[in-house]
């Protein structure tokens, strides 16, 4: 209830929180990647809380939505307001910039239409927008934090046109992988195009002089007047960036160019990051033991089986009658045939509270048959279950994936 049940959305909401901390770390920043996170967990109670609405039904998850909903807006507001008022720039352009996209995901999701392209689309543009927010509230100029969150829009654009066909094409249905290719090469040739020195915006080259050596006067103190023997206490205010006053061989000034200090930061974070990422992806935790065993045919003609069975490790947790498990077996194998009939072209709308489960005491059997030529003696199939499963304790339902190894005697 809790928590979102999209898993690659946690990737678009923390990927530009990442990129704008990493670009202007500051506490404004923090305080909006905060409201961002509240945000972000306000939409999966405010669309139980809209089914429910649209249905006419209230269940005992709807009232616990309702109080996750006002508790997570509550809090998005509050830290809204707290980053605004730390801001070091102007937050309110990026904030508008991703208001549009955002309303127009919330109103997809208000009419039972989140799982279109544009609505995964719209959403993905939105948070990366955040970026671009964080960035500005730390103090750094509108040209990097443009170009992070156009770099975050780019990253999501070609993620959802990949994702869907690669679902389409775990169907059996046409997918067109040429698309998806050629999204991904033009958001690379726009990324590259706009990281090349006459992409960049953020720092005309007539105020590189007051930008990187400080005002003629020199830096200023904190009380206004200059001084020659430490460093200022407060930053420059440059043309382009605030960087802090330091000495240097040729005299006081500001600091490094900022990519300068990006490249540095970049180093110093880089390998914690490097570090926690297999920690993070080791931390999703099974819900089910899955095992499968070859069934031979009965009669000669007749088709074989493999029978599947999941074990569950939280009583809660049950598999989907509907949309039902599939079996995708290895490519490159040359032993089994699948004669699963084909998908159904529409998903149906999966609700903890209405869906229906399969009884988990008996195996999933899937139809197959042994391949012409197929290789004579103990074999050992690869493949993988594709399968849809539900809490109705946490009220979410995921799509889920398991390798299996499925032995086969061929005589």
């Amino acid at each position: 209830m809790a928590l979102p049940v999209e898993h690659g959305g946690w990737g678009f909401l923390l990927e530009p929180v990442a990129l704008g901390l990493l670009l202007a770390p500051s506490p404004a920043g923090l305080a909006l990647a905060s409201a961002a996170l509240c945000a972000f967990l306000a939409r999966h109670p405010l669309r139980l809380a809209l089914m429910d609405r649209r249905r006419g039904a209230r269940h005992p998850r709807t009232a616990l939505a309702e109080r996750f909903l006002l508790a997570y807006l509550a809090g998005a507001l509050a830290l809204l307001m707290l980053g605004l008022g730390l801001a070091r720039g102007r937050v309110w352009p990026a904030l508008a910039a991703s208001a549009a996209p955002a309303l127009l995901a919330l109103w997809y999701d208000a009419t039972a239409r989140s799982r279109e392209a544009t609505a995964e689309t719209a959403g993905a543009v939105a948070l990366g927008g955040g970026a671009a927010a964080i960035a500005l509230a730390g103090g750094a100029p509108p040209g990097p934090a443009g170009g992070a969150a156009a770099l975050m829009a780019l990253r999501a654009v070609a993620s959802v046109v990949y994702v869907r066909a690669r679902i389409r094409m775990d169907r059996g249905k046409a997918a067109g992988p040429g698309t998806a290719l050629l999204v991904h090469a033009a958001a690379l040739a726009v990324a590259v195009a706009r990281s090349s020195p006459a992409g960049r915006r953020g720092c005309p080259s007539s105020l590189s002089s007051s930008c990187w050596h400080g005002p003629p006067g020199g830096c200023p103190r904190a009380g206004g007047s200059s001084r020659r023997g430490r460093s200022a206490s407060r930053r420059c205010a440059t043309g382009c960036w605030r960087s802090r006053c330091s000495r240097s061989a040729t005299g006081w000034g500001c600091s490094a160019p900022p990519w300068r200090v990006y490249d540095r930061v970049m180093a110093r974070r880089l390998p914690l990051l490097v570090v926690l990422l297999p920690a993070l992806l080791r931390a999703a935790v099974p819900h089910f033991e899955v095992a499968a065993a070859f069934v031979p045919a009965r009669r000669p003609g007749a088709n074989a089986g493999v029978a599947v069975t999941f074990q569950p490790l939280d009583p809660d947790v049950r598999v989907n009658e509907s949309p039902a498990p599939r079996l995708k077996l290895d490519l490159l194998q040359a032993v089994l045939v699948d004669r699963q009939p084909p998908a159904p072209g529409n998903v149906p709308d999966y609700d903890p509270c209405t869906a229906r489960y399969l009884d988990l005491a008996k195996p999933v059997l899937f139809p197959v048959a042994l391949a012409k030529g197929a290789p004579k003696g103990d074999q050992v199939v690869k493949g993988s279950v594709v399968f849809f499963y539900c809490s109705q304790r946490e009220s979410w339902c995921r799509r889920g994936t398991a390798e299996i190894e499925i032995p086969v005697t061929v005589r």
